[in-house]
């Protein structure tokens, strides 16, 4: 997430841009990865939830840990979007030197986006007995994740950098949860023995 930040402070994310664009506009069977911002839609990620919830009912392995997991990291996400947002601003009027390019970066799209099919997807196989399912959802998520930042840079006017920065910050925002939340699990396996 640094890097990544570093790099659009020093400008290295312009060159990146223009190639993204160049790129996914210049291939004429891409058009039809805009019709994937289906799965970008409040409905669609409303039913994602809504099915890791009952997954999670009809599991009955820790249900209190895992909802509070699929909350603090859905809410959470755009507070620690706007966090972000907050220390560049405060960069601005402290005199930092580097060039803000968007207004957008991190997109709040894209990172709510990897946070709830993250999340949602970690949730729904962690408990899972086929280990070929434990691999091959999360391949089609992150599959389904390219598809939505293409389409994203297809149909609409956001910077591919803009899209790459929402996808890392909130990885590293799920990335977080999950890591306090399995600690939490450890904690409590050690306290029921």
């Amino acid at each position: 997430m640094f890097g990544i930040v570093q790099d659009y402070f020093e400008n290295d994310v312009a060159e990146f841009n223009q190639i993204a664009e160049y790129v996914v506009h210049s291939n004429f069977y891409i058009n039809w990865l805009g019709e994937l911002l289906i799965f970008q839609q409040s409905i669609t990620l409303s039913s994602i939830i809504a099915v890791t919830i009952l997954s999670i009912w009809i599991k009955k392995q820790n249900r209190l840990l895992e909802y509070l997991l699929l909350i603090v990291s859905i809410l959470g996400g755009i507070p620690f979007r706007a966090f972000i947002l907050e220390v560049f601003s405060l960069l601005q009027s402290i005199g930092f030197r580097g060039e803000f390019h968007s207004s957008n970066f991190p997109d709040l799209k894209a990172t709510l986006t990897i946070i709830i099919y993250g999340t949602c997807i970690f949730l729904l196989v962690r408990h899972l007995k086929n280990n070929y399912l434990t691999i091959i959802i999360p391949l089609l998520g992150l599959l389904l994740l390219m598809g939505l930042a293409f389409g994203n840079i297809v149909s609409t006017n956001v910077l591919p950098s803009d899209i790459v920065g929402g996808y890392i910050c909130g990885g590293v925002w799920i990335f977080f949860n999950f890591l306090l939340f399995e600690l939490f699990r450890l904690v409590l396996g050690k306290n029921e023995i």
